[in-house]
């Protein structure tokens, strides 16, 4: 039978005024009328009618299965309450006369209450009648009525969706009169034995509906939408009520979705399908949505979350079609394993060229890390492999570091590809940094140089470097070179200096066969410079020894 939403239908029972349609009770095996009438209506002595409604000839046995018509308004009605299934996240009671305060998984939601969920939270509750509802995140509910019939699980519910989305699932109505209504700032939706999406668009500008099973009936401002499986209608405070159903789109392609996500902020890529303008996507740690801990609509097909703590989860995506309808749900399992954080490589840097006497790596410290583990690869020369694929074979090197640099050792000249992982104190591994693929170029090995002295003179020499003509060179008061106080560029690999005076002084070379990217400078040498006997101080202690 068609639905049809009868807004006063609350009114007619409570006045008592006989409803157009009838509820049906099944007798079970052992009844009688006497009972089901003690238990069901709203006063005994209504039993001798009910037999006479119904043509019983004997209300003491009565065949199991026999279907009893009862008019509703003969039923009990008694005020009934919808309870917390499941919680993510926080959300608020508000009752009249009190102080709002956290909602709890014990408190019981009445007529009048209005219950605030949080960004990032929702809330599932249960009816009397097995109905549920998921209450999504920066929803504003309100109860209006909660009525069980005949003191069976019967539901005769109204509320309000001040603003937010609610996700009803519910248990068939026994009787057309019985209602699941949803009245928002715009209009009513008016359920019998369905699941469906209901959604209040901030402002309260406009009322989205999608039927995903059974059917749902839209009200407003007089106009009736019958809107069935697979449709959707929008409802707008500046137009009224659409002359035909909108089919919704379809699910969004999630087969190639990845398993692991490793790595922070948390990205997703998706195909929409054609006619999308966008998706909304919620993540649950249960495959049945019973609870919501993110809720995001993005105008593209990538999906972006800053963070979820490592786990389980569950990603339900839908299309968003031009009128801002959601299509069918399209469900996908992953886990974030993306702890402890990799550090952020310094050196080598992605398709940098680095010369050195071996591979000098660093990274940022993190404050997670008990240590850190460094791997590298050989790249093919071209570089044109897949860094990802790489990372999935052997490394030639393999080795925990307790700092946060260390040099590679000395390698060929080629392409490289090196990652570092974070090892927390409990040992436990993190994903590895982005892969930095670099080019290595050891530099020229340069030996020690020979120092000579004579009366004026300081020769430092060095062992030639085969094909360099060039060699740039430092001396220094200082091991780090922060007091140079002689610098400049030879053609041979030796340098004469005016004698030093007596003291400690610093030297190192590097070559330059390559102008636009040196080679680094050589290890530094010590030079101890000895007092001359040439020089005033060495002629006085000369003297001072003569004299004695």
């Amino acid at each position: 039978m068609h639905l049809r939403v009868v807004w006063w239908c609350l009114l007619l029972l409570l006045s008592g005024a006989a409803s157009a349609e009838d509820f049906v009770y099944s007798v079970r095996p052992g009844e009688h009328l006497w009972g089901i009438s003690e238990r069901m209506l709203r006063s005994r002595g209504l039993w001798l009618r009910l037999q006479s409604l119904n043509q019983i000839e004997n209300p003491y046995r009565i065949p199991p299965g026999t279907r009893i018509r009862i008019p509703l308004h003969w039923l009990k009605l008694d005020p009934d309450v919808a309870r917390p299934l499941q919680m993510d996240g926080q959300s608020q009671l508000l009752r009249p006369d009190e102080q709002a305060r956290l909602l709890t998984m014990d408190d019981e939601l009445r007529v009048n209450d209005v219950l605030h969920v949080g960004e990032d939270s929702s809330v599932l509750l249960a009816f009397a009648d097995g109905s549920e509802m998921l209450v999504r995140p920066n929803s504003q509910l309100q109860f209006d009525r909660i009525t069980r019939v005949g003191g069976q699980a019967m539901v005769d519910t109204s509320m309000r969706l001040l603003q937010g989305a609610v996700e009803p699932a519910v248990t068939p109505r026994q009787s057309p009169s019985l209602k699941f209504d949803v009245h928002t700032p715009i209009g009513l939706t008016s359920v019998r034995g369905t699941q469906y999406r209901i959604a209040a668009e901030p402002g309260s500008l406009r009322v989205r509906a999608e039927v995903l099973k059974g059917e749902v009936v839209l009200v407003h401002d007089g106009a009736e939408l019958a809107v069935v499986a697979g449709q959707g209608a929008v409802l707008s405070t500046s137009g009224s009520v659409p002359p035909r159903a909108t089919e919704l789109l379809p699910a969004v392609d999630v087969s190639g979705l990845p398993r692991q996500l490793r790595y922070l902020p948390l990205r997703l890529q998706m195909a929409l399908p054609s006619g999308a303008q966008g998706m909304e996507v919620q993540i649950s740690r249960s495959e049945d949505f019973s609870g919501i801990v993110s809720e995001r609509s993005f105008a593209d097909g990538e999906w972006r979350l800053g963070s979820l703590p490592d786990g389980h989860y569950w990603l339900r995506v839908r299309a968003i079609d031009p009128s801002g309808l959601r299509g069918f749900d399209a469900v996908h399992g992953f886990e974030v394993a993306a702890r402890p954080e990799p550090p952020i490589v310094l050196s080598p840097t992605m398709d940098s060229r680095v010369r050195a006497m071996s591979i000098p790596a660093e990274w940022t410290r993190s404050a997670d890390a008990a240590s850190y583990r460094v791997r590298l690869w050989r790249q093919h020369p071209s570089g044109s492999e897949d860094l990802s694929e790489i990372m999935l074979t052997t490394p030639i090197i393999d080795q925990g570091e307790k700092s946060s640099q260390v040099k590679l050792g000395s390698h060929s000249a080629g392409r490289y590809v090196m990652s570092i992982a974070t090892i927390d104190a409990a040992g436990r591994e993190g994903p590895p940094s982005l892969p930095q693929s670099f080019r290595f170029e050891p530099a020229p090995t340069i030996g020690a140089a020979q120092s000579a002295f004579s009366a004026h003179e300081l020769i430092l020499r060095w062992p030639a470097v085969p094909g360099v003509q060039r060699y740039a060179y430092q001396w220094g008061a200082d091991a780090d070179f922060d007091q140079v106080i002689l610098e400049g560029e030879l053609h041979e690999p030796v340098l004469k200096l005016p004698r030093p005076r007596r003291g400690i002084y610093y030297f190192r070379v590097r070559v330059l066969d390559d102008p636009e990217f040196p080679a680094p400078f050589s290890a530094t040498q010590e030079i101890v410079v000895p007092m001359s006997w040439h020089s005033a101080g060495g002629v006085a202690i000369l003297l001072g020894i003569l004299l004695l």
